[in-house]
């Protein structure tokens, strides 16, 4: 992960220029520190003696006249930084959003924080008249390609059981994202299709099931890149169940890099077996079986989230006596009113 270079098209137009967002972001991370360039180069070293945050590179970054290829600089910066932050945030929040979190994280005067903010938004008016580049690149475009999706089952008949579906993320006229979910289960082929947003942080995607007409809704979080591994939640009404109920669970997208897509047969309940999760990611391209059998594991721990068996739903029936409950309490309430007025 270390030695991930991202590519120079990456790199957006606005931040080619003076007062680049990552010019924007250093600026605000040394007023946090309180240190100079120099200073902040040896934080860096401190969480990685081969960090590309050297004293040469830190005053090209500050200058605009270029920014990092290396996705391993924004890991270091976030350890520097501390907290929660990650590299992924670092790299792809905007200049507005980074300040506010550096401003609830450190003692930043508002003054200085005003003074970048302000140089962030007359750089946005320098390019607003440039054409938009087709090679402008946002967090979203770490979502697109083909996956091979994990998650718990939702019926009760396969309980303890995952289900193994397809996901592909492309994306369409106008820059818009678009994901698209299939499984097969019970014999049909199941496909849901929606627009994927993302903020830089977080991506959701409001997707409709063509045979049912249910929607279901996927929150994922942004992974680092190459993006093998994209996990979140997921969450519906369970089709194949008496009382429709709503239900959650996690959910893994794993990049599927093998030549052919796993083949729609295999989309269908299996069971949790890191034997099974691993001879799975090695047909997807990850290596041999054997050397896949501990992030299997791991794969399948996250999943299945004992002892709930990874699922977290609202049984209607569980609440039925409680909500006649209410209702019976509710009626004699109004009933009473009645009888005051």
């Amino acid at each position: 992960m270390g030695d991930t270079v991202v590519p120079s098209d990456v790199t957006p137009m606005r931040e080619r220029m003076g007062g680049s967002p990552v010019a924007l972001k250093l600026k605000l991370t040394m007023a946090a520190l309180g240190v100079s360039p120099k200073d902040l180069c040896n934080r860096f070293v401190a969480v990685n003696a081969r960090t590309a945050m050297t004293q040469q590179n830190v005053y090209k970054w500050l200058s605009g006249r270029a920014t990092p290829r290396l996705f391993q600089v924004y890991d270091d910066w976030a350890r520097v930084l501390g907290d929660d932050l990650t590299g992924a945030f670092i790299a792809a929040a905007s200049v507005k959003e980074f300040a506010r979190v550096i401003a609830d994280r450190f003692a930043v005067p508002g003054t200085t924080v005003e003074r970048i903010l302000r140089d962030a938004a007359e750089t946005r008016e320098e390019v607003t008249s440039a054409p938009a580049s087709p090679q402008t690149w946002s967090a979203a475009q770490l979502f697109l390609g083909r996956f091979v999706a994990l998650s718990p089952a939702w019926s009760p008949a396969q309980s303890g059981k995952l289900i193994l579906g397809h996901v592909e993320i492309t994306q369409g006229a106008g820059a818009a994202f678009q994901l698209a979910y299939s499984e097969q289960l019970f014999g049909h082929l199941i496909e849901m299709t929606g627009a994927l947003s993302c903020d830089g942080r977080t991506a959701q995607s409001m997707v409709m099931c063509r045979q049912s007409g249910k929607y279901f809704f996927f929150a994922l979080q942004v992974p680092p890149p190459p993006a093998s591994l994209i996990c979140g939640v997921f969450a519906g009404s369970a089709i194949h169940d008496a009382t429709a109920r709503p239900v959650a669970c996690r959910i893994v997208f794993v990049r599927d890099h093998s030549v052919d897509a796993i083949r729609s047969e295999r989309q269908n309940y299996m069971d949790p077996s890191p034997a099974l999760i691993a001879g799975l990611m090695a047909d997807m391209g990850y290596g041999t079986a054997e050397g896949c059998s501990e992030p299997a594991e791991g794969l399948r721990a996250f999943l299945m989230g004992e002892p709930s068996g990874g699922l977290l739903d609202a049984p209607l029936d569980a609440l039925g006596r409680l909500g006649m409950r209410l209702d019976y309490l509710a009626a004699g309430q109004s009933h009473h009113r009645s009888r005051r007025g």
